[in-house]
């Protein structure tokens, strides 16, 4: 019988965050979820059957304060962390010029900041324990460069560049990280924030003919996490569909 591992999950509760939830428990680990509020948690809850295996932890990513407070003594309960996954984030629409210098910062510190602090945190134990895979989620955006998607895009593409120095400089340790794009994904995120006529459109650049499923991006990310992916690290993966481009 293997032994259980902790993994941590950022924006547990919705979309890719809650089918990498659903897939992690599946596969006989620990799952510690991080939430923004008790409205986070009854969703969480709610969509899940097996919670046995789930820790409910209490943090605002965006306020530095809670985080700087709060992460240490959530991530202080266990002895090992095993597995990191950034997933949680934001999405704003505006065209360069209309996108204040707030906005950008808005963006960046859920988006970017919040996955640093988690890193520089939790890599202390995996350290430690010489073990450990970071999986940070970007998007095909920040590749791609949409129209009306500057702020977005720019923060995501720190974040994997984040990505590539830490697989170096984690290395040694016997820790991974890789960063994962996925493209148009079937989440209330995605379809609040993309306009129908443009994902129709999009949709026909898709070798697949589809978007994605969020089950899917979760195989893709508990890869990742596990020891067939052992020799895996520092890359950006696309998961697109085969998106042209």
């Amino acid at each position: 019988m293997k032994d259980k591992r902790n993994i941590i999950v950022t924006g547990a509760n919705s979309g890719i965050g809650l089918a990498c939830v659903k897939q992690f428990i599946e596969n006989g680990d620990r799952v510690i979820a991080i939430v923004r509020n008790k409205e986070s948690k009854t969703e969480l809850l709610d969509s899940l059957r097996n919670k046995n295996s789930l820790d409910i932890h209490y943090l605002d990513l965006e306020d530095s304060n809670d985080l700087k407070i709060n992460l240490n003594k959530i991530i202080n309960i266990y002895k090992n962390i095993d597995v990191l996954v950034n997933n949680a984030g934001k999405i704003f629409n505006g065209l360069v010029q209309m996108t204040s210098k707030d906005k950008f910062a808005d963006l960046f510190s859920l988006n970017f900041y919040a996955p640093l602090e988690l890193i520089q945190n939790v890599s202390k134990k995996m350290i430690r324990s010489k073990k450990g895979s970071i999986i940070n989620v970007s998007s095909t955006s920040s590749e791609d460069c949409n129209v009306g998607r500057s702020a977005y895009s720019s923060s995501k593409a720190a974040l994997e560049s984040l990505t590539k120095t830490l697989a170096f400089e984690l290395g040694p340790f016997n820790i991974r990280a890789n960063c994962i794009l996925p493209g148009l994904t079937n989440t209330k995120l995605m379809i609040k924030n993309t306009n129908a006529k443009i994902l129709e459109q999009v949709v026909k650049n898709i070798s697949l003919g589809r978007i994605a499923e969020t089950q899917e991006i979760a195989n893709l990310v508990t890869f990742l996490a596990s020891e067939q992916s052992s020799y895996i690290t520092a890359q950006t993966i696309r998961i697109d569909g085969g998106m042209r481009r």
